[in-house]
């Protein structure tokens, strides 16, 4: 049986991918952004662009998912290790302000999602590919596995009157879907 690759681990091991990013560099991440045996993506980034990775940003609960409880806010920061911008999406802003994103050409996002419509990560990516596609930035999914699998799909598909940061696309409840897919 051929073992799983995640999409973190097959650009860290495709030289020819890593090639395809050009310029400046931004990861969307958080502590799940590992590959199976737990490297962790910033880490591995920094390794393959080094200075040409220019900043974070970190989704609801924190880059290092720190801020457990719902709803709490987290702050922009200097990565202590990296010591780069860590830019908060769930803090001042939900969407990345222009600023954050100034000089950056791609823009990575390696996050961990649930498989539901309510957790934000999808806002978060919906907000990043907006203003990504405002400002002529690539994106880059790395995408990983549904953890409730990809097989059901169960549950109201969401009204428009109901959109919001739990809920900002029209797709149900238990959706099947990768954030790649997603994306």
């Amino acid at each position: 049986m051929e073992k799983l690759q995640l999409g973190l681990e097959r650009l860290r091991d495709s030289p020819s991918l890593q090639k395809s990013i050009q310029g400046n560099v931004a990861l969307l991440c958080h502590e799940a952004s590992v590959t199976q045996d737990f490297q962790q993506g910033a880490g591995i980034l920094k390794d393959i662009f080094g200075d040409r990775l220019k900043a974070l940003f970190g989704p609801q609960h924190g880059l290092l998912c720190d801020v457990q409880d719902n709803m709490v806010e987290t702050e922009d920061f200097i990565h202590p290790h990296h010591n780069i911008p860590v830019h908060s999406l769930y803090g001042k802003v939900r969407s990345p302000a222009d600023k954050s994103l100034a000089g950056i050409h791609t823009l990575i996002v390696d996050l961990q999602d649930v498989g539901t419509r309510v957790y934000t990560y999808i806002s978060t990516l919906t907000l990043i590919l907006k203003a990504c596609a405002r400002l002529g930035i690539s994106v880059v999914v790395l995408d990983r596995p549904n953890p409730v699998g990809g097989l059901m799909v169960e549950g109201p598909v969401l009204e428009d009157a109901f959109r919001s940061f739990v809920g900002p696309l029209k797709i149900p409840l238990r959706h099947g879907l990768t954030l790649g897919e997603v994306a």
